[in-house]
């Protein structure tokens, strides 16, 4: 059981508190904003997307109902269910890879009739609750080696079994989450950044090496650098300098596990996969197929100007230029028909929400509640940045949904979800 009679100063003086308002009156602006998009691309005329937002309506409403559930939860309940639901999690994201649904290469949803359910949208608000508990219940020992390796296992189990379907770009979401509340449960910081610096250093190598050919020129760059560093190690070494050892060893390292995972990933990454990340380099290489999203996209959201082309009047929109224009593009016609400000209304928004949940977590009454605000806002933050960045060009394509507004059943669910479970902490434990 937790110890909700842990409490801090500031809690005891305000006693039980309530719905937060403001947290509350964001989520309903965002939710406006999904069902005005949604209403507007049907208005292009086009057949597919027809009915587009009486459906999101009713996602919604799902959705508000699962969060309102989770809001009234108590924390012990919450607490007790955090290892029952995460083998739960693993169960249905096992099984989804032998009996879910192949689409477009990929197999990551079940279908019960009309209704289909993508198990790792759900994974993300479990794992969040199963390593609040297990980094609770072990606040005493979390600077320990064998505890972060424990809940880095628990967040690699998850990763995966999502890789497998293949699903990256919600795979990586759990990198963020899981390393944001690793810090904030008191992990030992040298662990997080030796652990941190191979991931980029394999997100920065991947694309190159997608890119370019084993040639007898890109190989003895490899070989140069590497000679290069052990030089320098063994400068350093003579000097007797153990920090600048350190040093080289560990950024030595890093390049080594990045093109080592580059390498893999190359091997293993399928065919569309490895096109998304080479457009991502230089999308006019293939304007017409692999760049065409990211290229529409630009376009679209360049064409908005400063006001926009009006509500309901985007011309990529109507046109359907803008693949997926309803899901994870949906940033774009946002920007194609609200212009700049409108853009920066939205970011505000979210940018709101997420000091909001920092706050919530700051005040949180005890370790668990404050990880279950971190991870929600960790989760929210990196989808929210991945979606618009993939949108700008900036990060690749890799097909997450904008939180709360995109178009879809499951990632409503989940965002409605972890806006319950930041909402509970906000209230006293019952």
């Amino acid at each position: 059981m937790i110890d909700v009679r842990v409490y801090s100063s500031i809690s005891r003086a305000r006693g039980k508190r309530r719905v937060d308002f403001f947290l509350l009156g964001i989520i309903v602006i965002l939710l406006g904003v999904s069902i005005a998009m949604q209403y507007s691309i049907t208005q292009s005329g086009l057949p597919k997307f027809s009915g587009l937002w009486k459906k999101q309506l009713i996602r919604i409403g799902i959705g508000l109902a699962a969060m309102t559930a989770v809001f009234f939860a108590s924390h012990n309940w919450i607490y007790n269910l955090a290892y029952p639901v995460y083998v739960i999690g693993l169960m249905s994201l096992s099984g989804v890879i032998i009996f879910g649904r192949f689409i477009r290469g990929a197999q990551r949803w079940f279908e019960f009739g009309p209704l289909s359910i993508q198990p790792s949208e759900l994974a993300k608000i479990i794992l969040v609750i199963a390593m609040a508990r297990y980094l609770y219940d072990r606040r005493k020992r979390t600077q320990e080696s064998r505890v972060i390796l424990g809940a880095l296992m628990m967040s690699g189990a998850y990763i995966l079994l999502i890789l497998m379907q293949p699903n990256f770009g919600t795979a990586f979401v759990f990198i963020p989450m899981t390393l944001a509340i690793l810090l904030v449960s008191g992990a030992n910081l040298s662990y997080l950044v030796g652990l941190v610096f191979p991931i980029v250093a394999a997100a920065t190598a991947l694309p190159f090496l997608l890119t370019y050919n084993w040639t007898p020129e890109f190989s003895q760059i490899l070989i140069y650098a590497s000679v290069y560093f052990i030089a320098v190690g063994f400068i350093c070494l003579a000097a007797n300098n153990k920090r600048a050892i350190s040093l080289v060893f560990w950024i030595a390292l890093c390049i080594l596990a990045g093109f080592s995972i580059a390498w893999i990933g190359n091997s293993i990454l399928p065919d569309y996969q490895k096109e998304r990340l080479a457009s991502f380099l230089s999308p006019e290489m293939d304007a017409l197929d692999t760049g065409y999203q990211v290229i529409q996209s630009k376009i679209a959201i360049g064409s908005g100007g400063l006001f926009g082309q009006g509500y309901l009047h985007g011309k990529q929109k109507n046109l359907a230029f803008i693949p997926e224009q309803h899901n994870d593009f949906i940033f774009a016609v946002i920007g194609e028909e609200w212009g700049f400000l409108g853009v920066s209304v939205l970011l505000l928004l979210y940018l709101a929400f997420l000091l909001r949940g920092i706050h919530i977590a700051y005040e949180a009454e005890n370790l668990f509640s404050c990880l279950l605000a971190v991870g929600v806002v960790a989760l929210i933050g990196t989808q929210t940045f991945i979606n618009i960045g993939m949108t700008l060009g900036i990060v690749p394509v890799t097909g997450l949904p904008l939180p709360l507004i995109s178009y879809g059943g499951s990632s409503m669910l989940s965002s409605l979800m972890a806006m319950g479970l930041l909402m509970n902490v906000r209230r006293s434990p019952i």
